[in-house]
């Protein structure tokens, strides 16, 4: 009979234990990439920007902020049942780039709240 009460402290407390650590997880990426490429006669710049997310707890207020050579910056409210979220981007050069003699590509920063906390992901594009 004793041995049968402590078995079962025992699964309660590790049960407590489990509940606790899930309730302080948190959202978070879990893979992303940007797929990106330059048209170099239409002059046009494309970017798929896609990111997985852990479902540990549900993640708010997910934008992706693409910050152009020219300082110009882009805010994208995403959205997704199932944490995979997926952003486009289409952009003129001439209308973005710093210089028309100097190119680079924009930065990627994924934004999100979980929990009470704000969270960022630079994501590295490696299109120079």
């Amino acid at each position: 009979m004793i041995k049968k009460r402590m078995v079962l402290a025992v699964i309660a407390g590790l049960l407590l234990i489990l509940l606790v650590a899930l309730e302080n997880a948190e959202a978070v990426v879990n893979s992303s990439q940007v797929s990106a490429s330059y048209g170099g006669e239409q002059g046009t710049y494309k970017a798929t920007v896609s990111f997985e997310m852990a479902r540990a707890k549900k993640a708010r207020n997910v934008k992706v902020l693409v910050i152009y050579p020219n300082h110009t910056v882009e805010y994208h409210d995403l959205s997704s049942s199932d944490g995979n979220y997926t952003l486009d981007v289409t952009k003129n050069v001439e209308d973005i780039a710093l210089e028309k003699s100097q190119w680079s590509s924009p930065e990627f920063l994924i934004t999100w709240e979980s929990g009470d906390r704000k969270r960022v992901k630079y994501v590295y594009s490696g299109v120079r």
